[in-house]
């Protein structure tokens, strides 16, 4: 296999200018020997010794600084594989952080890094140093190398770059769930502004208003309520309404059912801390800021869904006047994905002259 002998040939290359350069560098060159090892095996057990053995020698043939450059990119991708492998949690709590640092703080042409934080006086492999070195090369063959060592080792990282703030509104809602939680500091804040403010009565008001309108309209208005229930339980009643033509309203009505949900768990969080605090309970004080921490988050998660919520109206809103005024022609699947969110409530399309 040709693939399995390149990548092992690589590995050696890496293992010898990794070993020129930081000969006392033991734990850099570790993750090289181990991918070096594994190929070298992996290549081997699928029946090409022979190119192993090539690639080795060309490796062994070529100047100091290919295998130079060749560890240096392979432990940059080791390093960013290992520390996500073996740091999952604290990678997501860093997430927050790093988004709000690409989005506001990276300019789109701001040259990547192989790693974060590399610097000249690290190394070599720079994406400054390598232009620069293509830049001094009078040979095409030397031009057409270090082309490639750009496009291969920096090419990726800008893509990301872009990919990333192009679906940004994919990323803040997830930024801003997992960001600090700040609230969660001062439980007294918090449950004044669950509880305690205007805006906080009103909150809670409106989502008693929309469980209850939920409850009329599709319970008894329609009469759900007096067919029969198949469980033991009121919740039974959900199973007897025809929900494909109102899932909108389900959306509504557990955004109501979430927004009541924290004001218990506030209020219980908040008489469970204060208790704490009195009987000077550290144990139970670190639980119950613990369990704070969660309920902000789920604090968060209720905004986000608002938010969403809200976005569906707007789409409805405009749908609707569209259709009245036609300002644009729709395109051809967006009523067929209007019926499967809005239901009974689609706007019908515009019929435009």
């Amino acid at each position: 296999m040709p693939a399995f002998g390149a990548l092992a040939g690589g590995g050696w290359s890496a293992l010898l200018g990794m070993t020129s350069r930081m000969a006392s560098g033991l734990s850099a060159v570790a993750i090289p020997v181990a991918v070096m090892l594994a190929v070298t095996i992996g290549g081997v057990m699928a029946g090409g010794p022979l190119f192993v053995v090539i690639s080795a020698a060309v490796a062994v043939a070529c100047p100091t600084v290919l295998g130079s450059a060749a560890g240096v990119f392979l432990v940059s991708l080791s390093t960013r594989v290992a520390a996500t492998l073996l740091h999952p949690w604290a990678g997501l709590l860093a997430l927050p952080r790093n988004f709000r640092r690409l989005m506001v703080c990276t300019s789109p042409i701001q040259p990547p890094e192989l790693v974060p934080g590399l610097i000249e006086d690290d190394t070599r492999f720079t994406f400054q140093l390598i232009l620069n070195a293509y830049h001094d090369q009078k040979e095409l063959l030397g031009r057409i190398f270090y082309l490639i060592v750009l496009a291969v080792w920096f090419l990726p990282g800008w893509l990301y770059r872009f990919s990333v703030k192009s679906t940004a509104w994919f990323w803040c809602p997830l930024a801003y769930f997992g960001g600090e939680a700040r609230l969660a500091k001062t439980p007294e804040k918090f449950h004044r502004k669950t509880f305690g403010t205007l805006w906080a009565m009103t909150n809670v008001a409106l989502a008693v208003v929309t469980i209850l309108s939920f409850i009329m309209v599709n319970f008894v208005l329609d009469g759900a309520i007096f067919k029969t229930n198949p469980l033991l339980t009121v919740f039974g009643y959900f199973l007897v309404v025809d929900w494909s033509q109102r899932s909108w309203q389900l959306f509504a009505f557990a955004l109501a059912l979430l927004s009541l949900a924290l004001v218990f768990l506030v209020d219980d969080a908040n008489r469970d801390y204060r208790d704490a605090v009195k009987t000077k309970d550290r144990v139970e004080r670190v639980r119950v800021e613990r369990n704070l921490v969660l309920i902000e988050r789920l604090a968060r998660l209720r905004f986000i869904f608002a938010l969403a919520f809200w976005i569906l109206v707007g789409g409805q809103t405009v749908l609707y006047f569209n259709g009245r005024a036609c300002w644009m022609p729709e395109p051809a699947n967006l009523q067929d994905w209007a019926e499967f969110v809005y239901g009974a409530r689609t706007p019908p399309p515009p019929i435009c002259p």
